[in-house]
């Protein structure tokens, strides 16, 4: 609230030379009074002319604890709300980059993690600030209470079985009985690391990122074996960042590395992230994609120029290919299938034949039961193509099945 006091002070200045700013709320729903919160940050902002808009958090704890959860919600909110170039204000303090650090440190987390809370980063196509990331929180109590500014104190913060409650309440008053400066020294130092990972990135190669067939985001491992293990651990470790993915723990990162380095090209070396995957195939690593399940088994009736949305696959089109010559469509039935339809597999030289062209054309695994197949007679006569793909005929067919997928399904929200 400090700091939506202080740019709205500022924009206030000169109205017209600065962008309209809005407040976003996010209800996490935690506590009996979230509502009431919410209704608090409504006034506040109604009361300075600040537009607000308030959603209702959907948290999902996955194994990584209720902070970890809440804070993805809170950022999968914040991407809904933000167009392109703007720029999303945050107001983490300089207590919230100590406990951050020493966090990290009890992790044993490595220059990247260290280095804490960015002052400056991207959130998509966001740019993410937080301004009062230097200001330590007696700075902030001091400027509420002099523009009447009445905080929302969340009683969970008192509770200490949280980690981050626990440094804040037992573990850095004792450190500040003995050395009164140390936030200003351990900024200090985190400043120091951040130099240093920054001079590590410089020296590394840069990555090798390659795309699948299928619009796959990956890294050549060839590329990897070029600069050893060491060098390749932090090749990985670029590329999940990259992608705004979680770090995995050390040896299970390990093990992945050492399976891309001195397995075969057969390797099935997996890393699983939470609800992600990135798997070996051929010679490279690719970030799966986040699709919904679907009904492989379905057969749809497909007619010229509709288009089909299929949950977990995406948008269909059947079209005529324009460079051939025009045929009549009528009392023809198009049928839409996929590899698990009762039509392939009850068909040994069908699925020898969708084989050989996915292999042909280096169609990932985890892609093959959702490519959209189009026949006629039980005869195939086009296998949909995505944009990176180069399957639009079968036999010089008129047709061709244009096949769109959901926006945003190797992103994630980077709420780092």
């Amino acid at each position: 609230m400090v700091l939506l006091h202080q740019i709205n002070r500022l924009r206030s200045l000169d109205p017209t030379s600065y962008p309209k700013l809005e407040a976003i709320h996010v209800n996490h729903g935690l506590h009996e009074d979230a509502d009431l919160w919410e209704r608090h940050c409504l006034s506040f902002c109604h009361a300075h002319d600040i537009s607000f808009y308030s959603e209702r958090a959907n948290i999902e704890n996955k194994g990584a604890g209720l902070e970890s959860a809440a804070r993805e919600a809170r950022y999968r909110i914040f991407e809904t709300y933000l167009p392109s170039s703007s720029v999303l204000f945050i107001g983490h303090h300089l207590e919230d980059q100590i406990e951050t650090f020493f966090l990290r440190l009890m992790r044993g987390a490595g220059l990247k993690g260290l280095k804490s809370i960015p002052e400056i980063r991207m959130l998509g196509k966001t740019t993410l600030v937080r301004p009062l990331l230097k200001s330590p929180r007696v700075e902030l109590e001091a400027y509420a209470l002099k523009h009447n500014i009445i905080p929302v104190d969340d009683p969970s913060n008192e509770d200490i079985s949280y980690d981050r409650n626990f440094l804040r309440h037992q573990v850095l008053p004792v450190l500040e009985t003995r050395w009164p400066g140390y936030r200003a020294t351990i900024a200090r130092a985190i400043s120091h690391i951040d130099e240093a990972h920054q001079t590590r990135e410089r020296l590394l190669p840069e990555n090798a990122n390659i795309v699948s067939q299928c619009g796959d985001p990956g890294l050549s491992i060839e590329s990897m074996k070029e600069v050893g293990v060491k060098n390749s651990n932090h090749m990985v470790r670029r590329f999940l960042a990259e992608h705004g993915l979680t770090m995995p723990n050390e040896s299970s990162l390990n093990e992945f590395v050492r399976q891309l380095l001195y397995g075969g090209k057969e390797s099935s070396a997996l890393l699983r992230i939470r609800d992600r995957q990135v798997r070996r195939f051929r010679e490279g690593i690719f970030l799966l994609p986040s699709l919904s399940n679907y009904c492989s088994n379905t057969m749809l009736t497909l007619f010229p120029n509709e288009v089909v949305k299929i949950e977990g696959v995406g948008s269909i089109c059947l079209q005529m290919n324009s460079k051939q010559k025009l045929i009549s469509t009528q009392g023809i039935e198009v049928i839409l299938c996929w590899r698990s339809s009762d039509v392939i597999s009850k068909s040994s030289k069908l699925r020898s034949k969708i084989k050989k062209i996915f292999n042909a054309r280096a169609i990932p695994p985890w892609w093959r039961d959702r490519v959209p197949m189009a026949f006629i007679e039980n005869e195939l006569i086009v296998i949909g193509s995505l944009k990176n793909m180069n399957l639009k005929s079968i036999n010089e067919s008129v047709w061709s099945l244009e096949w769109c997928v959901p926006d945003g399904i190797w992103g994630e929200s980077k709420s780092v």
